[in-house]
């Protein structure tokens, strides 16, 4: 992902505006009743007054096209305001994807974002929520939907680590406090969390660095499969697929070894079930040669999908 590079002015001003969104999207508030709220989320903003509010609702409309409207019954002492958007709208999901993008300093698709929509009712909230959490350290709670499982966990309790967007999956990274001697930091989809509750009163928590870093959590990562155990994975591709196979990156563990009928692409991952999942879209112009658990899982895979059509 290419990184989006802002100065500190200008990345307060786009986490305000963000902040401005999703409050005015929840529910009307007055002016006074947004500072309040900007406050709480960052303490520190000591320099963000009711005139920051008024160049906030302009730059909305100017810069994103959000019209910020006055609630009519509201008395003009405390003149309430809101923003009504159709969540079903392009323009909606244009705007949610660039300002996810500026938020998080990194480039996104738009194919990430459908799912968040679709899911949270108020991605703006939402993503601030777990902003704060992460840049305070602070504990969050929130009822998780397992998709292999096929059931729902309710008040999870996390340290959150990291927000990830990665290969078209937004993933939230943390040590779970339900088993916190397990040491071990695990993924969570975004769009399968509700309920997300910040623990304010809770005391900040220590990262453990010797548990993650992004670039070295992903290392051997094919995709988002992380584990303690790196698979040896040599595969076997044909003349006519090898240039491709050359001419990409597709893991920074890659060796090409040239051979007569082809070539042999060497990586080294955590787990082969991804990997696998990837050569079979080659059908026959691909062939696994190692490991044997690789082979195996992979014929498996051919035997359950020509069943499927007996």
């Amino acid at each position: 992902m290419d990184e989006i590079i802002l100065d500190t002015k200008s990345y307060n001003k786009i986490k305000r505006q963000f902040i401005i969104t999703g409050l005015l999207m929840e529910k009307p508030f007055s002016k006074e009743d947004i500072l309040g709220e900007l406050l709480n989320f960052y303490e520190e903003e000591q320099d963000v007054s009711i005139r920051t509010i008024e160049r906030t609702f302009l730059d909305l409309k100017e810069f994103w096209g959000i019209q910020v409207d006055k609630e009519k019954s509201s008395k003009k002492i405390h003149q309430k305001y809101y923003i009504e958007q159709d969540k079903n709208d392009n323009d909606y999901l244009n705007i949610v994807e660039l300002m996810l993008t500026y938020m998080f300093k990194d480039n996104v698709l738009k194919h990430s974002i459908s799912p968040i929509i679709q899911n949270i009712d108020n991605p703006f909230l939402f993503f601030m929520k777990i902003h704060k959490a992460i840049t305070k350290r602070k504990h969050i709670t929130f009822d998780y939907f397992f998709d292999t499982k096929g059931y729902k966990r309710e008040n999870m309790d996390l340290e959150p680590y990291d927000l990830v967007h990665r290969h078209g999956k937004w993933l939230l990274l943390g040590v779970s406090q339900k088993n916190p001697d397990e040491n071990k930091v695990k993924q969570y989809y975004v769009h399968n969390i509700s309920n997300l509750r910040v623990i304010h009163n809770s005391e900040p928590f220590k990262v453990k660095t010797h548990l993650y870093t992004r670039d070295e959590y992903y290392k051997y990562a094919w995709d988002i499969y992380v584990s303690d155990k790196i698979s040896e994975i040599e595969i076997w591709f044909s003349k006519a697929v090898s240039n491709k196979i050359k001419n990409f990156p597709y893991h920074p563990t890659q060796e090409i070894q040239e051979t007569q009928d082809g070539i042999i692409l060497k990586l080294k991952t955590w787990g082969y079930i991804e990997v696998v999942n990837w050569v079979l879209g080659f059908g026959k112009e691909a062939k696994v040669l190692k490991p044997k658990e690789c082979i195996d899982y992979l014929k498996n895979q051919i035997k359950q999908t020509l069943s499927n059509y007996e």
